[in-house]
């Protein structure tokens, strides 16, 4: 809701974070018959061909890290959903047809008989940490916006999340980076991350809809040429098979 961003952007922009400045919110109706927010306007845009990948990631992954040092311990969350525990993606419902080239089937079984036990405090999670919602300018980050899905729980969700993106877009190396320099910075139990990706992979699968030559092609303006259908099932496959190692 309105509502709930006006409170969450409130909250991050006082705390430092690379988030929109809000300055009013409405829920009159007088204007619009919807509840709006009027917020600040950064300069930036999407970036997807960073000069300096390592930097690029470097930045991603100290923002993601700043997002869920916002926990429930110090923090009252309370106005925000609780994420899915364990991966919601197991109760919706499934689309058709199945992603058989991906292994939809058998991720969901493995994710729907793996005994899962929560191992970390609940932070605030921005909900859909990708590349597409970040601004740039000069090669720094200057906003996380599309706060929508923001919600409380384990942080492992978001980075499964980020790693599931990142690696079909900059690719295997650039998901070590940011996951690398997550890590090292964020105190963490990891012992569920293979878990949350392969929630994360299935989250993909069906919002991909087995149309992954759509996807390639929203790249196509943004001079990523280079990113195909092939490479994006390469990649992804990539992700999907080193977790799998991991919980099975």
């Amino acid at each position: 809701t309105a509502e709930k961003e006006f409170r969450l952007l409130q909250m991050t922009h006082a705390m430092g974070l690379h988030t929109p400045k809000p300055f009013h919110l409405d829920q009159t109706g007088q204007i619009f018959p919807a509840p709006y927010l009027v917020i600040e306007l950064i300069e930036g845009e999407m970036t997807f061909t960073p000069a300096d990948m390592e930097n690029h990631m470097r930045q991603l992954a100290a923002q993601l890290v700043q997002i869920h040092r916002i926990d429930s311990v110090n923090n009252d969350l309370s106005f925000l959903p609780e994420s899915a525990f364990p991966c919601g993606e197991t109760q919706r419902r499934r689309p058709a047809p199945i992603d058989l080239s991906l292994g939809e089937e058998r991720i969901e079984t493995l994710l729907a008989s793996h005994r899962l036990t929560p191992q970390n405090t609940p932070a605030l999670l921005h909900g859909d940490f990708w590349p597409g919602n970040t601004l740039w300018q000069d090669d720094q980050l200057a906003a996380v916006i599309d706060w929508e899905d923001a919600e409380r729980g384990d942080p492992l969700i978001d980075l499964g999340k980020s790693r599931s993106e990142i690696v079909w877009i900059f690719g295997i190396d650039a998901m070590n980076s940011f996951t690398s320099t997550y890590q090292s910075a964020m105190q963490l139990d990891y012992t569920n991350l293979a878990y949350w990706d392969l929630c994360a992979a299935l989250r993909f699968i069906r919002l991909a809809n087995g149309n992954l030559a759509a996807l390639a092609a929203y790249f196509e303006p943004y001079g990523r040429s280079d990113i195909t259908e092939q490479t994006i099932r390469t990649n992804v496959r990539h992700f999907i098979t080193q977790a799998l190692a991991k919980l099975t």
